[in-house]
Protein backbone atom coordinates (compact mmCIF):
# COMPACT_ATOMS: atom_id res chain seq x y z
CA UNK A 1 0.00 0.00 0.00
CA UNK A 2 2.81 2.16 1.14
CA UNK A 3 4.58 1.12 -2.28
CA UNK A 4 1.69 2.69 -4.80
CA UNK A 5 1.11 5.44 -2.61
CA UNK A 6 4.95 6.46 -3.26
CA UNK A 7 4.51 5.49 -6.98
CA UNK A 8 1.66 7.44 -7.10
CA UNK A 9 3.17 10.84 -5.73
CA UNK A 10 6.44 10.26 -7.90
CA UNK A 11 3.92 10.65 -10.91
CA UNK A 12 1.98 13.23 -9.72
CA UNK A 13 5.40 15.14 -8.89
CA UNK A 14 6.53 13.65 -13.09
CA UNK A 15 3.11 15.55 -13.77
CA UNK A 16 4.31 18.75 -12.51
CA UNK A 17 7.18 18.59 -13.70
CA UNK A 18 5.89 18.03 -17.42
CA UNK A 19 3.56 20.93 -16.79
CA UNK A 20 5.97 23.35 -15.62
CA UNK A 21 7.69 22.54 -18.96
CA UNK A 22 4.72 23.03 -21.11
CA UNK A 23 3.83 26.00 -19.17
CA UNK A 24 7.15 27.63 -19.35
CA UNK A 25 8.04 26.42 -23.07
CA UNK A 26 3.98 28.16 -23.76
CA UNK A 27 5.47 31.71 -22.34
CA UNK A 28 8.53 31.48 -24.29
CA UNK A 29 5.80 31.11 -27.71
CA UNK A 30 4.08 33.62 -26.29
CA UNK A 31 6.95 36.14 -26.35
CA UNK A 32 7.88 35.15 -29.14
CA UNK A 33 4.95 36.25 -30.54
CA UNK A 34 4.96 39.03 -29.31
CA UNK A 35 8.18 40.47 -31.06
CA UNK A 36 7.33 39.16 -34.02
CA UNK A 37 3.92 40.76 -33.82
CA UNK A 38 6.03 43.99 -32.81
CA UNK A 39 8.40 43.84 -36.08
CA UNK A 40 5.40 43.41 -38.47
CA UNK A 41 3.36 46.60 -36.73
CA UNK A 42 6.64 48.38 -36.86
CA UNK A 43 7.50 48.13 -40.55
CA UNK A 44 3.99 48.46 -41.22
CA UNK A 45 4.41 51.70 -39.52
CA UNK A 46 7.59 52.70 -41.57
CA UNK A 47 5.72 51.35 -44.74
CA UNK A 48 2.80 54.04 -44.27
CA UNK A 49 5.31 56.74 -43.71
CA UNK A 50 7.27 56.18 -46.47
CA UNK A 51 3.98 55.77 -48.61
CA UNK A 52 2.73 58.96 -47.03
CA UNK A 53 5.62 61.33 -47.85
CA UNK A 54 5.84 60.02 -51.61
Amino acid sequence: MLAAGCWLLAAGCWLLAAGCWLLAAGCWLLAAGCWLLACILLNSLKLVKFLSGI
